[in-house]
């Protein structure tokens, strides 16, 4: 009995002290969202430094944007809980206008002018509706791409390379190198916290039909807007073959009566694949021209991607230098480097599956001799699950190889980038993701095997991605945000003994005390380089916030930074844990540092990608594979929503017109479709039971004949139907005839105030 109770005991306080450490983890990461609901002023995009790094570095760093990149307006600011510096960064209207007619941004013309939407231009401003407004002319999205756009265009001196560790060459991108290097460690916009929990409120929290796309693209950019746009769009398409589907499953009993509605199940499947993706063209096509995006600006005059490396020459069409690199240079690469490591990922995935497929029937043949106190489900299960969870860790590896890769060749656009960084993601994940289906399919000739493993494959994938995408980021910030705060707790717990212990022995002074707290003072000889303004001078000792300016007054800053130590002092003496008067010195910035950065919806289409795969070529011997896609995707949607705006920092809004190449990797399932459900059809017998007359020769014949028709069948309505809707191209002609009619009234009250203007000078 005392062994018992000792043991309720320890079992207790265990308990105790779990659920104490859940409420102060709770009360941690609310206390960081609680502090950090006040907006930062004058703040678009925020820029990261490392941690400890020399303040000199920032403020060199700091002095060359102003004088390279004037139009940028910089506000430096030490965040205490992480021991990093931050560039708050924004700019002037004048100069986001510039910086708007430099992106080529799309703003709406007045109705005198022509109306819809127009490139904007400095010089033809007064044509622009609410241009005048600066709140309303520019969306916060288009803000923080403009100031990233004027950070990005700094560039490098050779000379730039004695101050820091990093080499620059001449007209080097200096901000991708900092990167690279490490000095800057995150780049991102900040949530706009008004415009987010309105978008938040009807999309998330609504369970709505229909998505907010055209706020999704203001908030977001157009290429996250036309992922949800067709997630949205493929998730109510499944409701077709799902009422099919499961219509089949319950009830038509798999007898060999059963052959025909299986075969029509294939071939709806297939009609609508065609149907569906030719639906989606059009409503590209209607979303493209809504979101004014519908033209695609020539690759020669793009800019090219930061990263970008070759060698400078004079642009054939504007006469400027830019950056050129040989086309076979990129080709050798292709072939002599990407391609063997691609073959040898391919050999490795092949290799993987083999392996599965030994275990697979070992444990079928260990099922059968049973006679451990395991069930004989979880034995012939395990190895399912063993191939899914090998499959998520090698989709992982995979694509650190493809972004190597895709880096090693040098590519000029970003478009180009992202297109050969897809295509070997999407090689390896199909792979990955089918080639122990086809095997099962095509090799054994399991079909029961096959339906299993299909099973397990869509939900284990469905669950491991919804942990990885939506639970693990949110863990991972607020593991992050308690860990800081314990950190942070730490050293002010370690101050204060110190200042106790200096206080007892009575060597306490202003001048010699120095924190672990505060930001690195500047030397003597660092003083009179930069300094704060005098009427700033209250603003950004409340604010931790330095604005820096050239020629002040030394004698400012040595009363600041006195100033400054003392009001520590005081913080330290009085002061009791990270509750008090340090929670006002938490910024949004500093609480959306600790969340993970979102690049693009990259790998929400992969993952979407692979499950079009499987229904689109499985639906024929699982029919309940849409009702599976289809339950996952209405939840799914609701995720990556929530992630996006709670779990992720802000992305930078990119132009898209379309989904891009994701648009042909699923015309490319789509035929290999068609060759995989008419193959299933022959290998279930399906075929032969129709039609029992028919030889070995015969039947394939036969397959084939089906097959190549519906493939006709496939690429006539692919060229039938048009991509763009007629009353897109009416929309579109119209607007082009109101300006050109606008343009020549413009032309003629040129021409009239011309002649006014020399009329007095002929008299």
């Amino acid at each position: 009995m005392t062994i018992l109770d000792e043991c309720h005991k320890k079992l207790a306080d265990l308990q105790k002290q779990v659920t104490q450490t859940s409420r102060n983890v709770i009360n941690r990461t609310q206390k960081w969202r609680r502090l950090s609901t006040v907006p930062s002023t004058d703040c678009d995009v925020v820029v990261i430094f490392k941690t400890e790094l020399s303040e000199e570095i920032v403020d060199w760093l700091i002095k060359i944007i102003k004088n390279r990149v004037p139009q940028l307006v910089i506000h430096k600011q030490f965040h205490r809980t992480s021991r990093q510096y931050a560039l708050y960064l924004t700019a002037s209207y004048i100069g986001l206008l510039t910086g708007a007619e430099e992106l080529r941004i799309k703003k709406s013309l007045l109705p005198e002018h022509g109306g819809g939407l127009r490139e904007f231009s400095v010089d033809e401003f007064s044509l622009f509706d609410n241009v005048m407004d600066e709140k309303l002319f520019l969306s916060t999205s288009e803000r923080s791409n403009i100031v990233h756009h004027f950070l990005m265009s700094l560039r490098a001196c050779r000379e730039d390379s004695d101050m820091c560790s990093v080499k620059f060459d001449n007209d080097q991108c200096m901000i991708p190198s900092l990167q690279s290097a490490g000095v800057i460690l995150q780049i991102f916009p900040l949530h706009e916290p008004n415009e987010l929990n309105k978008l938040t409120s009807i999309w998330i929290r609504r369970w709505v039909v229909l998505q907010p796309l055209d706020e999704i693209k203001e908030y977001f950019g157009t290429k996250v807007a036309f992922y949800f746009a067709w997630l949205g769009h493929y998730t109510y398409s499944l409701i077709f073959p799902s009422v099919v589907g499961l219509a089949v499953w319950l009830f038509v009993s798999p007898n060999k009566n059963s052959s025909f509605y299986y075969l029509l199940m294939a071939i709806i499947n297939l009609i609508w694949t065609s149907l569906y993706l030719e639906h989606w063209k059009r409503t590209s096509s209607f979303l493209a021209y809504r979101w004014s995006s519908w033209d695609t600006p020539i690759s020669l005059l793009e800019e090219p991607r930061p990263l970008f490396k070759g060698t400078l020459s004079l642009c054939p069409i504007t006469g400027r230098p830019i950056r050129t690199y040989p086309k076979w240079k990129r080709l050798l690469i292709l072939c002599f480097i990407t391609t063997p490591i691609v073959l040898f990922s391919l050999i490795i995935v092949i290799y993987i599956t083999l392996m599965y497929v030994q275990l697979q029937e070992k444990m079928n043949i260990y099922a059968d001799n049973n006679t451990s106190i395991i069930p004989n489900f979880i034995l012939v299960t395990l190895p399912k699950i063993f191939l899914a969870v090998s499959i998520s860790i090698m989709d992982f590896s995979y694509k650190k190889i493809a972004i190597w890769l895709t880096d090693f060749e040098n590519h000029r656009l970003e478009d180009d980038y992202n297109n050969h960084y897809v295509v070997k993601l999407i090689l390896l994940q199909f792979v990955n993701s089918f080639y122990s289906l086809f095997y099962t399919a095509f090799y054994l000739k399991d079909l029961e095997l096959l339906r299993k493993q299909l099973v397990t494959l869509l939900l284990t994938r469905q669950i491991i991605d919804s942990i990885r995408e939506t639970f693990l980021p949110l863990g991972h910030s607020r593991l992050r945000q308690v860990w800081l705060s314990l950190k942070y707790e730490q050293r002010c717990l370690v101050e204060r003994n110190k200042l106790k212990s200096k206080d007892n022995n009575g060597s306490l002074s202003t001048s010699n005390s120095s924190s672990s707290l505060a930001p690195p003072s500047k030397t003597d000889s660092d003083v009179d380089k930069y300094s704060i303004s005098p009427e700033n001078n209250s603003q950004c000792a409340d604010n931790n916030i330095t604005k820096m300016n050239v020629d002040v007054n030394p004698e400012i800053l040595i009363h600041q930074r006195i100033q400054t130590v003392t009001e520590e002092n005081k913080l330290y003496h009085n002061s009791k844990s990270f509750d008090h008067s340090e929670e006002t010195r938490i910024t949004p910035a500093e609480r959306e540092a600790t969340l993970l950065r979102y690049e693009d919806p990259t790998d929400d289409f992969l993952e979407m990608f692979i499950q079009f795969g499987y229904v689109s070529m499985f639906t024929g011997i699982f029919p309940l594979a849409g009702l599976l896609a289809f339950m996952n995707n209405i939840i799914e949607i609701r995720g990556d929503a929530y992630k996006l705006s709670t779990s992720y920092q802000r992305p930078f809004g990119k132009f898209a017109n379309s989904i891009g190449i994701w648009q042909l990797a699923l015309d490319v399932v789509s035929y290999i479709a068609v060759i995989v459900n008419i193959a299933l059809l022959g290998i279930s017998g399906t075929v032969q039971r129709l039609f029992p007359n028919l030889s070995s020769s015969q039947l394939i014949i036969f397959l084939v004949l089906i097959e190549h028709a519906i493939i006709i069948t496939r690429a006539a309505i692919s060229a039938l139907v048009p991509h763009t809707p007629t009353s897109v191209v009416l929309q579109i002609a119209k607007l082009e005839h109101r300006r050109r009619e606008a343009l020549k009234i413009l032309e003629r009250e040129s021409m009239r105030e011309h002649q006014r203007q020399q009329s007095p000078s002929n008299i």
